[in-house]
């Protein structure tokens, strides 16, 4: 139909955000920068995983959607929670954010079961 085209494009809606920059980590919790999602309803949380170094026995990666009222305030989790435990994954969160603050981050927690100083790329 005449003048639906670009309604039907879906890329004309989309509006990527980089949560947490790529970074080859040890243990801990990263904390993306704040996402202003005025005028959106809906995201998708993409994570990533490399294959780790120092030879841990096991890992696990959890990704998760956290809101906050205000871009400098205190993030609460905000949707439920995706997990990677195998290497060079992907884990893919369709989150509704229809009751969401408007604020958002991406958080990031990497644990390991032993191994010598193990990091992996997330």
């Amino acid at each position: 139909m005449p003048g639906q085209t670009e309604t039907l494009n879906i890329g004309n809606f989309l509006n990527p955000k980089l949560g947490n920059a790529p970074v080859d980590s040890a243990a801990a919790t990263l904390l993306g920068s704040a996402i202003d999602r005025q005028g959106f309803l809906s995201a998708q949380l993409i994570g990533l995983v490399g294959a780790p170094s120092g030879t841990p026995d096991s890992f696990t990666v959890i990704f998760k959607v956290k809101d906050c009222a205000t871009s400098g305030g205190s993030y609460a989790d905000y949707a439920t929670a995706t997990t990677i435990v195998a290497a060079n994954s992907v884990a893919d969160l369709k989150v509704n954010l229809r009751g969401a603050n408007r604020y958002v981050k991406v958080e990031c927690t990497i644990a390991f079961v032993n191994g010598t100083s193990p990091k992996i790329p997330v």
